[in-house]
């Protein structure tokens, strides 16, 4: 036997190994992570933005990252200094240790985390309390904050199963205590992207919506998340 057939035939036997181990949705999120760069622009002088987030932050899905959400928030706002400090796969807890190094003061402090936590399958205490850290570390930084947050987790094509409904129990689970929360604070908006199944674009049309890893938004799924986000911050980006 060949060389090369004996390298095909491992090949094929890796790849199979990778599809049964559910290891070759993370070999895609890879390799859409190494494809995009977190959005950051020097602005004009006329204010700063920071974002806190995880992949959804980094823009991991969008076929660059102008497109998305931070490139988006970009283009509207040129004159505004965007630093990115989102990391692929941070939960809540992950993202307030590195609080501690913010330099300055900002307009807008936008975060956008918990779909790792909801992965994780934190409970929503632990979510609150978590959240509540982060945004007493973040207090002195801004008088701003608003949160967004993938939409129905159970809705993604990488889960299959059981765990659909379950992500979804959990996804609803989240959304309705952050909602309720927010309602308690001054200076945090949440925006929820939540959408029940039989009316999410993400499970209708995952093609169009969806990246190849069946994970993350494309580049049209972050512009819709922008659309639900972008009237929110138009009055405090506009002052």
């Amino acid at each position: 036997m060949s060389w090369y057939w004996i390298l095909a035939g491992g090949l094929v036997i890796f790849g199979l190994t990778l599809y049964f181990t559910g290891t070759l949705r993370y070999a895609k999120s890879v390799i859409l992570i190494v494809q995009v760069s977190p959005y950051e622009q020097e602005g004009e002088g006329k204010g700063r933005i920071l974002i806190l987030g995880d992949s959804t932050g980094y823009g991991t899905g969008a076929g660059d990252g102008k497109e998305s959400v931070a490139g988006r928030l970009g283009a509207d706002f040129p004159q505004y200094k965007i630093i990115n400090q989102s990391v692929n796969g941070d939960t809540i807890e992950d993202a307030t240790k590195r609080t501690s190094n913010l330099a300055g003061e900002f307009d807008l402090i936008l975060i956008q985390l918990g779909a790792n936590d909801i992965i994780q399958k934190h409970t929503t205490q632990k979510i609150l309390s978590d959240l509540k850290i982060l945004l007493e570390k973040l207090a002195p930084k801004t008088d701003q904050i608003v949160m967004i947050s993938a939409g129905n987790v159970g809705g993604a094509p990488a889960f299959k199963g059981d765990e659909v409904s379950e992500y979804l129990e959990l996804s609803i689970d989240f959304h309705t205590a952050l909602e309720e929360f927010a309602r308690g604070q001054s200076n945090f908006i949440y925006v929820s992207l939540f959408e029940r199944p039989e009316v999410d674009p993400f499970v209708i049309e995952p093609d169009t919506y969806m990246a190849f890893d069946g994970l993350h938004p494309s580049s049209a799924g972050y512009g819709l998340w922008y659309k639900k986000l972008k009237p929110k911050i138009e009055p405090i980006l506009n002052k």
